[in-house]
């Protein structure tokens, strides 16, 4: 697509978002998605959309209302047991209840503590970056304090990753039964998620989970279109195969 054509479509759909904002007063981070669905390749361009928006007055709230749904509901019901269980043997099938009551302990995000945690990181990288200025021993203290600061980031990182890894199954969710396992789909969505806290500004004025969730539909809905172009091969042709691939080793030894 040419850059004139982009910039008329970019347009187009910014003005059907302003129109469908002054109908229903607000935007859902779904409108936003179905018309950007590949926006969140450039972050930029994602922060100058939501930037507009908020310039025109215009809320955006999060379609994924995760904070009210309880870990329970997204289990399968063959599931929901483990969690009133104290100890049980762990196989596969456990692997998502596992995973799920781990998450549930991470307590949800206020928007405070969301710009704390986000101010952490920032502060953190900078100092990465001032680290990697330095040399010698002339800089031995600021050298120790940046370096505190490098570590409280990561931190930081690791506890908005965690705190939000709910957001990450209530969209996985809505992707289940399209060919990529529930604990696949989640996987992929929490390598969205790690991109979006690594491409998140807090100084844009909207919320992490807000922007967080292109990321994650992006890595998601990619999986499962990969998954749609691989060859399905089924187990008893895969049994033949290696039968026919063991044959023709064995004569290769035999005859050379």
């Amino acid at each position: 697509m040419s850059h004139p054509d982009r910039r008329r479509r970019h347009r187009e759909a910014l003005n059907m978002l302003l129109e469908k904002a002054s109908l229903q007063g607000y935007l859902t981070t779904d409108d936003l998605v179905e018309l950007y669905p590949e926006i969140g390749e450039d972050a930029e361009r994602l922060s100058v959309v939501m930037l507009v928006l908020r310039n025109r007055g215009v809320d955006i709230v999060d379609a994924e209302n995760y904070d009210a749904v309880p870990v329970e509901e997204v289990l399968e019901p063959e599931a929901e047991p483990w969690l009133e269980a104290d100890t049980l043997s762990i196989s596969t099938d456990d692997t998502v209840g596992l995973y799920l009551k781990e998450m549930s302990r991470v307590p949800l995000l206020k928007v405070e503590e969301e710009l704390d945690l986000a101010m952490r990181i920032e502060l953190g990288r900078e100092a990465r970056n001032k680290l990697m200025l330095l040399s010698g021993r002339k800089y031995t203290l600021e050298r120790a304090r940046l370096e505190a600061l490098v570590q409280d980031g990561l931190l930081a990182r690791d506890h908005l990753i965690k705190a939000n890894t709910r957001l990450v199954v209530s969209i996985a969710k809505r992707y289940m039964g399209r060919g990529v396992p529930f604990l696949d789909l989640i996987q992929e969505g929490n390598l969205g998620l790690m991109k979006g806290v690594e491409k998140y500004d807090l100084h844009r004025g909207f919320r992490f989970s807000t922007y967080a969730t292109w990321w994650i539909r992006q890595t998601i809905t990619r999986a499962i279109a990969d998954q749609a172009r691989t060859i399905r091969v089924p187990v008893h042709m895969i049994d033949r195969i290696r039968q026919v691939y063991k044959t023709t080793h064995e004569l290769e030894q035999k005859h050379g």
